[in-house]
């Protein structure tokens, strides 16, 4: 398997399906304070057990810290930040919140499973279970488990092995059978989580493809597949480098973010969130304040009312650049620029559902 390393990306936006991010109309852009605002490392959440009861809003996000990742909560408005999952051992990633918000599935990279294998775990990060490895159809590991809206299943990237790089996948959780729906080789490749449409039909993803000599990533496309098979249908153009879709809580459009700020890493392009229809119609703009490589926005998450977007965001990508400064933001699902949760640092945020 490819191990991602990234280089300097020099293209230019160009059209998305019919329209080119810098051709959407908007109102003259403005640069949020948080731009100018240099990143400062905050202390690492602490593992305080703290009750989470039924019908309270947090968020489940990643935190960086000398001996790998793990997961932490926090209020949505930054506080009560602590640790979870302390007693399960190895690396810890890519949480996402179950419909019902009482249930995390997440990745675990450790000595037995050193790709990643998912886990659930209640709400309050206790009672964490091995639910796969891979089994025979992803025997090199699991990734970036996403719920489907029954509950019922997950939508994860697989790694088969061999010449098949990622592949996007459903795993059954009662039979914990896994079912590949979509499958990539070399140019191309997965790297980011799957997400389901709120009908359960479709699933969005991101495929990223390689430069002629391998050394870096040259473009990427927002896709959707249905999941009971069928065509895949790219809504956006390589050039335009978009990534990270996920779907409004209607189904009517996916948010989804511009250079990356974890695959495309050194770049003087701006990186945006926008937003398009599901057939790839109607791009349209949600945030202006990036306006070259050094202020990156990435893997928008809605809020499960549709009124906001959690974001991951970094302030600067300055000599000292690092994605252990990278904080937790909102956007106005209407457009705006990003509004810091807290001065803690985090990536990839879910805000817990709560019917």
């Amino acid at each position: 398997m490819r191990v991602l390393t990234f280089g300097f990306v020099a293209i230019l936006l160009s059209a998305c399906a019919g329209a080119s991010p810098s051709a959407v109309t908007s109102p003259s852009p403005s640069v949020a304070a948080i731009a100018s605002t240099p990143p400062t490392a905050s202390p690492p959440p602490q593992p305080t057990p703290l009750a989470v009861l039924p019908g309270e809003p947090w968020i489940v996000y990643g935190w960086s810290a000398d001996v790998g990742w793990y997961l932490a909560l926090m209020r949505p408005d930054g506080s009560d930040a602590h640790k979870i999952l302390t007693e399960v051992p190895g690396e810890h990633k890519a949480a996402a919140w179950s419909p019902d918000g009482q249930t995390l599935a997440f990745v675990v990279k450790d000595a037995d499973y050193p790709e990643g294998s998912i886990w659930t775990a209640n709400a309050d990060g206790s009672g964490a279970a091995l639910l796969s490895a891979g089994g025979t159809e992803c025997p090199v590991g699991l990734f970036h488990p996403s719920w489907s809206p029954d509950g019922t299943k997950l939508a994860v990237v697989c790694y088969p092995g061999g010449d098949v790089q990622r592949s996007v996948a459903v795993l059954d959780l009662a039979t914990k059978s896994l079912r590949r729906l979509a499958t990539f080789t070399d140019p191309d490749v997965i790297d980011n989580a799957p997400t389901w449409s709120p009908d359960g039909r479709t699933i969005a993803f991101d495929i990223l493809h390689w430069d002629p000599t391998g050394a870096f990533i040259d473009g990427s496309v927002v896709a959707t597949v249905p999941v009971a098979s069928g065509e895949i249908h790219r809504l956006t153009k390589p050039e335009t480098f978009m990534s990270h879709p996920d779907w409004s809580p209607d189904g009517a459009e996916l948010v989804m973010n511009s250079y990356d700020l974890g695959n495309i890493i050194s770049t003087a392009k701006p990186s945006n969130l926008y937003a398009i229809k599901p057939d790839g119609s109607d791009l349209r703009q949600l945030t202006y304040s990036s306006k070259d490589g050094s202020m990156r926005i990435g893997g928008p998450h809605w809020s499960p009312d549709g009124t906001r977007i959690v974001v991951s965001i970094l302030t600067s990508t300055g000599p000292d650049f690092s994605l252990a400064d990278v904080k937790l933001a909102f956007v106005d699902a209407a457009g705006g620029e990003p509004v810091l949760i807290s001065q803690t640092d985090g990536k990839n945020g879910d805000l817990r559902p709560t019917p």
